[in-house]
């Protein structure tokens, strides 16, 4: 009985000893894997958004080869991405919009990204169609050029439900425009989350810029840092990169990407080119 008992002894000392070291390779593992694919990911990013960058800066896109191009390299990168000017004044954010044309026979572009966080079921019901005439509550981004609106509410002449709300109207006064939609990207009923927000965030707590990433910006280098938002808590990379004319930067092409692996699918409805 001593004997099988000193044995048993044995075997269990033996199988813990394993399990431990078993365990500690398996944690080192998982540490080097992700150290790998953060390394990967960014890398791969980095390349990427320089061979867009490079295109835009030389092909001059209009409005709806950006929507196309932009819808592409979020796709295919798992990213969100945002076009800006110099002082951090959008230009292009997230692909999801609306074109129409109205009674002055003027584009304006519609952002849909404030209205997608609470009203996406509506978004997708309404089913919104080149050739559909909508009305538009809502603000310019900039009065002078009156050609970039963000929406609170939109309303189709034969549409079930309007897509809003006007309780949420601050007191600055509503500016309503109409017309008939000509083009646009919309998301699918799996394609909307917290992540397309959180490039918002980012652009808040980082413009304006500091002096010191200004002054990086300035000399033509790229920015690429890690940055935590503060609701989630999720780590991600941020990259801005300048583009330059006459030695003066021009616009900045902005990314952010999580550093966890992301799976997500565009639709647009867009002619075939």
């Amino acid at each position: 009985m001593r004997r099988i008992g000193v044995t048993m002894k044995q075997f269990a000392f033996t199988a813990f000893f394993f399990l431990l070291f078993y365990a500690i390779i398996l944690v080192g593992q998982l540490n080097l894997f992700e150290t790998f694919y953060q390394h990967q990911k960014t890398a791969s990013l980095e390349k990427q958004l320089k061979t867009f960058s490079d295109t835009y800066e030389k092909k001059r896109w209009d409005d709806r080869r950006i929507s196309r191009e932009m819808a592409l390299f979020i796709n295919q990168n798992k990213a969100q991405l945002a076009i800006l000017g110099p002082e951090g004044n959008m230009k292009y954010d997230n692909l999801f919009r609306i074109v129409i044309k109205d009674d002055n026979g003027n584009s304006i572009r519609i952002s849909l990204s404030f209205l997608l966080n609470s009203n996406l079921r509506k978004l997708l019901d309404a089913n919104l169609q080149r050739g559909d005439k909508i009305e538009v509550q809502g603000y310019f981004e900039e009065q002078s050029t009156k050609d970039f609106f963000y929406p609170v509410m939109i309303h189709r002449e034969d549409g079930p439900k309007d897509i809003g709300n006007l309780d949420t109207v601050t007191n600055e006064p509503l500016v309503k425009i109409s017309g008939v939609i000509t083009d646009g990207v919309l998301p699918s009923t799996n394609q909307w989350n917290s992540r397309q927000g959180i490039l918002f965030l980012a652009l808040e707590e980082w413009f304006p810029l500091t002096e010191e990433r200004k002054s990086i910006l300035d000399n033509g280098k790229m920015i690429e840092e890690e940055w935590t938002d503060t609701i989630s808590g999720t780590r991600s990379v941020v990259f801005i990169r300048p583009l330059m004319r006459d030695g003066k930067v021009s616009e900045l092409i902005i990314v952010l990407a999580s550093l966890q692996q992301i799976s997500e699918a565009f639709v647009a409805f867009l002619p075939p080119l």
